[in-house]
């Protein structure tokens, strides 16, 4: 990845950026072929993999769920869900009391100096805790059974007035579509793909109300488009 070269004004060190491609890559594909979803995301913490791990900064994930002038204009009580690289942990948490819940240990070791509290499964969540409660970059990543039993748990452990916002996947060819079968596949590429009718469907049996949705970013290469949802009680 690095390469020694000789000249006239001394010995330098240059980059070779696809040799250090190629290793990351390889180390992303060692990541895919874990037994399971938790080996997977254990493994690319470990690791620090960014193909798998957001690197999302506060900036960027306000906009992407449109939350901008909740977190600028309130001091809140937050729940982030997933954590990825930490940097929305770290930033969240100069003005607000931050929580984190994650599938990896190794995740939330990372971002335990930021938070009040830390979660490894959502059953242990208190109810009617959270101001705001952010899920970016996460359910594309989980089966319908696991995201069926966290939305249960997070909407329980939302205030009165709190706000759950998600972003969700749909296919652009087929607003329509919901993967139904289980796949770890595209759970761990993060390619499970659920239509607003289905998500508004389990939200409600989760004791959710979809106060919005909206139809934002698109990405035709994979053929997806970003849903955002806001959901009370």
């Amino acid at each position: 990845m690095l390469k020694l070269i000789k000249t006239k004004h001394g010995i330098h060190l240059i980059f070779r950026y696809k040799l250090f491609k190629k290793y990351w890559d390889k180390k992303a594909k060692n990541a895919l072929q874990k037994s399971d979803i938790k080996d997977f995301w254990e493994s690319s913490h470990r690791q620090k993999i960014q193909r798998w791990l957001t690197g999302s900064n506060l900036n960027q994930v306000k906009e992407n769920l449109n939350i901008s002038e909740l977190v600028d204009k309130n001091q809140l009580r937050i729940l982030e869900v997933g954590v990825g690289l930490g940097y929305c942990t770290y930033e969240l948490s100069k003005k607000h009391k931050i929580d984190a819940l994650d599938i990896s240990l190794r995740a939330l070791k990372n971002v335990e100096k930021y938070c009040q509290k830390t979660y490894i499964t959502s059953e242990k969540i208190m109810s009617n805790k959270y101001d705001l409660i952010i899920v970016h970059l996460v359910i594309q990543h989980m089966s319908n059974n696991s995201l069926i039993t966290l939305l249960i748990d997070l909407i329980r452990s939302l205030k009165p007035n709190g706000l759950l916002a998600i972003q969700n996947i749909v296919k652009i060819d087929n607003y329509d579509y919901t993967d139904l079968d289980v796949n770890l596949e595209k759970e761990k590429s993060g390619n499970m793909v659920r239509s607003l009718n289905y998500m508004t469907e389990i939200i409600t049996k989760g004791g959710g109300i979809v106060k919005s949705s909206e139809y934002t970013n698109t990405y035709e290469t994979q053929n997806v488009q970003n849903l955002i949802l806001h959901v009370t009680k």
